[in-house]
């Protein structure tokens, strides 16, 4: 073999090799992105989810803190304490 197939031999599979390399790195990436957009997205629904859950648990606290106060009123305003 002459010098100059054997240096485009070396220069060809140096090629496919660094080719391959980056097709390799280009999906695992790609793979990567795909995972993270999907983490994002479940990250965002739960978020929401919690976010639903915190005003629903607020509109009901905010509701026995109304009911409290009404019977604090009731209470207070309605009876005269024993011995008047």
């Amino acid at each position: 073999m002459s010098d100059l197939t054997i240096a485009l031999i070396t220069i060809f599979g140096t090629v496919a090799s660094v080719s391959g390399v980056v097709a390799y790195v280009f999906n695992g990436t790609r793979e990567l992105i795909k995972e993270t957009r999907e983490l994002i997205k479940e990250m965002h629904e739960t978020i929401h989810q919690m976010h639903s859950e915190s005003e629903l648990r607020h509109r009901e606290v905010m509701q026995q803190h109304q009911d409290i106060i009404e019977l604090l009123k009731m209470g207070f305003g309605a009876q005269p304490k024993a011995g008047q």
